[in-house]
């Protein structure tokens, strides 16, 4: 038996590097199975994404600083603060741009494809989308930090798994939620001074705003997130909170789903004073306006979509939409 083991064992040695790489690439195979099982039951999931798997622990803010909580990771483990500048891949547009929003752009080393402003995310390598992960190219660029949006566990457990890097999974759909995940991406990177103080500025605007349009008078609003089925964003949803801030009457149900469908017969018997919708659906948004009697407004899907730094600028088109002006005094319409 030990002659045998002394035979084979230079055998061993000389293919163990290929064998592991075999097994990696197994690895990378299972988790592209496991996407496209997700990407097909996409098609008759509701749009809604999955709940983000992140908890947080708590402990005492200090005098004129934000709580600090404790950060997980997708597998409920706690991510160290970082000793060494990080290696980040984001695959969520939003958080990429709270990242640079916090002076942490320069902690990238890719994104995803739909990362495109600022103008410096579109010049980082790109790994594809949720659903289209270049999982080679994410394990090459050996990230220290993998940051997402919410959406399919299994997958972001093996990316973890692969890369030996945490996942940290965003929290969605509130103000409040980008206030957290500004935060943690702050502490993360080591940069929390910065992230307070735009968590700062966020605050002041959507403040300054909210009052402004207290004063104003409260049209009915309809908001178009898809034309067919015609779906809307409910008063719980992040949209329809910016919507509230901004004085609209979000004319949508109250109910479980964050943006639920509405049937055309609704809508022509609540008659909405103003109906908003994104770029891609300007067409059926001025129709819909012409059928209702109602304003129509077609904004930049893009700034109303990404819950980051760029509510302030998503509040003020909401603002301008409703009651045809803008919310800064002094700057014109």
């Amino acid at each position: 038996m030990k002659a045998t083991y002394e035979r084979t064992r230079p055998f061993a040695r000389k293919y163990r590097g290929w064998m592991a790489l075999g097994v990696r690439a197994a690895q990378i195979l299972a988790l592209g199975a496991t996407m496209a099982l997700w990407s097909v039951s996409l098609q008759t999931a509701p749009a809604r994404a999955v709940t983000a798997a992140l908890e947080q622990g708590s402990r005492p803010a200090t005098p004129g600083t934000l709580r600090v909580f404790e950060i997980r990771d997708v597998a409920d483990n706690p991510i160290a603060r970082p000793s060494a500048r990080p290696r980040i891949v984001s695959l969520a547009p939003a958080l990429t741009e709270i990242l640079y929003a916090i002076g942490a752009g320069g902690d990238l080393v890719a994104d995803s494809d739909y990362c495109d402003y600022p103008a410096a995310a579109r010049k980082l390598p790109h790994v594809g989308a949720l659903r289209t992960l270049r999982l080679e190219r994410i394990v090459a660029l050996r990230p220290t930090l993998v940051v997402t949006a919410s959406g399919p566990r299994a997958v972001y457990l093996s990316v973890e798994h692969l890369t030996r890097a945490p996942v940290f999974v965003a929290e969605d759909g509130s103000v409040a939620a980008i206030v957290h995940n500004t935060e943690a991406l702050g502490v993360l990177t080591g940069h929390l001074a910065q992230a307070e103080a735009l968590i700062k500025r966020i605050r002041s605007h959507l403040a300054a705003v909210s009052a402004r349009a207290c004063c104003e008078p409260h049209p009915t609003v309809f908001y178009m997130v898809w034309n067919d089925p015609l779906q809307t964003a409910s008063p719980r949803s992040y949209l329809g909170e910016l919507i509230a801030d901004a004085g609209g009457q979000n004319i949508a149900p109250v109910g479980p789903g964050f943006y639920p469908r509405m049937s055309w017969e609704t809508l022509l018997v609540d008659k909405p004073d103003i109906v908003i919708g994104p770029r891609n659906l300007a067409a059926a948004v001025r129709a819909a306006g012409k059928e209702l009697g109602a304003r129509t407004a077609v904004l930049d899907d893009d700034i109303l979509s990404r819950p980051g730094p760029r509510v302030v600028d998503a509040i003020d088109l909401l603002y301008q939409a409703i009651h045809g002006e803008s919310p800064k005094p002094g700057k014109p319409s």
